[in-house]
């Protein structure tokens, strides 16, 4: 798992340093590019830009994140649900974010709200066994006759 870790590190970094190299060498020309005319012809010509840019990136993005899939499958982590737990736990955040913004209390409320979402998610990840319960046998008493 550590080596997973140390790979996906590796590999995230390497991603992180082209994308902010390749990141900087656009805005270079973008600050070059003539902007003398109109704000549609602007709006093209960065469009334009960006396009070639992503086209680059697309390559690399792909291998790295099908790189992560394979990697994860062997290790045996399911990643799409992984996402969908962490997604479900920031909506649950959010929406308790939006709703206290305006008290008093909203660092303490706020606080509290997500480590009880957090908590439900850790509820929901984990599968814990539970006991059966058994039912009580009923006791006969005798008629006295």
């Amino acid at each position: 798992m550590s080596v997973l870790m140390e790979r996906f590190q590796k590999e995230l970094t390497k991603l992180q340093k082209t994308l902010q190299k390749e990141g900087n060498d656009l805005l270079k020309r973008i600050k070059k590019a003539d902007l003398a005319s109109t704000v549609e012809a602007k709006k093209k010509e960065l469009e334009k830009l960006v396009e070639r840019k992503l086209k680059g990136f697309e390559p690399a993005y792909h291998r790295f994140f099908s790189e992560l899939q394979k990697q994860a499958k062997n290790v045996g982590v399911d990643l799409v649900k992984l996402e969908k737990q962490v997604k479900k736990g920031a909506k649950v955040v959010r929406k308790t974010l939006k709703a206290k913004a305006g008290t008093s209390k909203v660092t303490k409320t706020v606080k509290s709200k997500i480590r009880s979402a957090k908590k439900t998610l850790a509820k929901k990840t984990t599968k814990k066994a539970t006991a059966v319960r058994t039912p009580r046998k009923k006791k006969i008493v005798a008629a006295a006759s």
